[in-house]
């Protein structure tokens, strides 16, 4: 279950959810925050953009499908990030931050659901994966390249079809006589 959105008004805080969570062990809460950018600073930073909160998530019955599933639900589509990312609780900075893509990435994730009934999930713009990239190379947490490559070349190959498909629109027309003005 992808758990339910926390209204602006909802009378819940952290503290009553930590109850209720007691009696349901495999219940957590994200915070998704999206929107925003990483930044490079010696702590892990993560400005301006949104932040939603996700109650009720059922560890049980979590995958990777639920990522895209919450980020539907903020309005999120796809193409407008190009990561998605953890921050684990206890460990600081940047060495922190993980992966959640692959169903490896939900079983390290949802293990950290036991202890920790609130993490923090951040959607990565595409204009700021140069930075997951480079922190790639400093923190051998991260292993995003094979995310991140498999997404640009997406995103390469659509413009290549892109490409494709306007030089032979540009060559059908200059077939029948129609002069393209730049």
């Amino acid at each position: 279950m992808e758990g339910q959105v926390r209204a602006n008004d909802s009378p819940f805080d952290d503290e009553t959810l930590r109850i209720a969570y007691e009696k349901r062990k495999n219940y957590f809460s994200v915070r998704i925050h999206y929107g925003g950018k990483l930044v490079a600073n010696p702590n892990f930073s993560y400005e301006v953009g949104e932040v939603e909160l996700f109650d009720y998530c059922d560890a049980d019955t979590f995958e990777v499908g639920s990522v895209d599933a919450w980020a539907f639900k903020v309005g999120i589509r796809y193409g407008d990030f190009a990561a998605c990312v953890y921050k684990h609780p206890e460990i600081e900075g940047f060495n922190g931050v993980f992966p959640l893509k692959s169903a490896k990435n939900v079983m390290q994730f949802v293990s950290l659901t036991e202890k920790h009934k609130f993490i923090d999930i951040y959607f990565v713009k595409v204009d700021n994966i140069d930075l997951l990239l480079d922190m790639e190379d400093e923190n051998e947490n991260i292993k995003l390249s094979d995310w991140c490559t498999e997404f640009l070349k997406a995103k390469a190959d659509e413009r290549a079809k892109l490409s494709a498909e306007m030089a032979k629109l540009s060559a059908e027309r200059a077939s029948i006589g129609v002069v393209e003005s730049n």
